[in-house]
């Protein structure tokens, strides 16, 4: 548990202007290849219980990033998509590559027992690592326990396609419905609007396709990546469900607001369309759309 605020003295925890809280360094490392991932330091927060036996507590102190640790038989779960979270892989080429993570590479959790002094104080030790402030960082020392890093690496081999994501990926594992995030496809890449303005569409199916509905997506288009962004559902600018009872004249619409810019090279006003059929089984067919 990491509860001693000299964890934060020894330069142990930072803050990230990302998530807006402290965060503990050095807690894993994230490759794809020889690309290294955007975030090195994480909010030790106790989420989920993972395990249901004698020595695992019913309700955990370490619910917040204000008072962290990881309690006994739970653990911290991400989810897909959290900003900050990623490995950057815009502009690499197609390829196979080995996806891994290494956790607590350099002993900063103390995988053993915590060496105190006579007034049980964990005793510190200058490192060579440095804060992004160029402050010195101090490890606590720690009697490790035999091969404590002996399950802290994983590794699976994982293709990369050019412009796809796991939101166009095929599902694997049965997803079915509007909200999920696999299975679509773009109809439309780039599109361009007026930054800030409302864009109203409609959409409907052709009387003869067989598939009864049809999930649209509406996502932010990147100018950078030159396409879509193949947003999640919880980042998309717009969703509906495309039914066949939908028309010409009485379409299915979405309102939303065309992008406004980030910064000088993502200047706003682009989106793009993804469809899927809502239930995975059907077929996947394009939408009409009405402007």
């Amino acid at each position: 548990n990491v509860t001693d605020p000299d964890y934060l003295y020894h330069g142990v925890f930072e803050w990230d202007n990302c998530h807006k809280h402290f965060h503990f360094q050095h807690y894993g490392k994230f490759l794809f290849g020889q690309t290294a991932g955007h975030k090195v330091g994480f909010c030790l927060q106790t989420t989920w219980r993972y395990f249901n036996t004698e020595y695992t507590y019913l309700n955990t102190p370490y619910d917040t990033c204000a008072y962290q640790g990881i309690s006994v038989g739970w653990g911290d779960d991400y989810v897909a998509g959290l900003g900050c979270q990623w490995i950057d892989i815009t502009g690499l080429p197609a390829q196979t590559a080995l996806l891994s993570d290494d956790l607590n590479p350099d002993g900063f959790l103390c995988e053993g027992s915590l060496v105190l002094n006579s007034s049980n104080a964990i005793q510190w030790e200058l490192t060579n690592y440095t804060t992004s402030y160029g402050y010195p960082v101090s490890r606590a020392k720690c009697n490790f326990t035999k091969n404590w890093n002996s399950n802290n690496h994983d590794s699976i081999n994982y293709i990369l396609h050019n412009n796809l994501s796991f939101v166009t990926e095929p599902c694997t594992r049965g997803q079915s419905g509007p909200l999920r995030d696999c299975g679509f496809q773009v109809q439309n890449d780039i599109i361009e609007c007026i930054p800030s303005e409302n864009v109203t569409l409609g959409f409907y199916l052709e009387e003869y396709k067989q598939t009864p509905s049809v999930t649209v997506r509406i996502c932010e288009s990147s100018r950078a990546l030159g396409g879509s962004t193949h947003c999640e559902y919880v980042y998309a600018l717009a969703m509906t469900v495309v039914e066949l009872s939908s028309t010409k004249s009485n379409p299915a619409k979405v309102t939303f607001q065309c992008p406004i810019a980030r910064d000088n090279i993502e200047s706003g006003g682009l989106y793009s369309i993804l469809v899927a059929p809502t239930f995975i089984e059907d077929e996947l067919v394009f939408v009409n759309i009405v402007k």
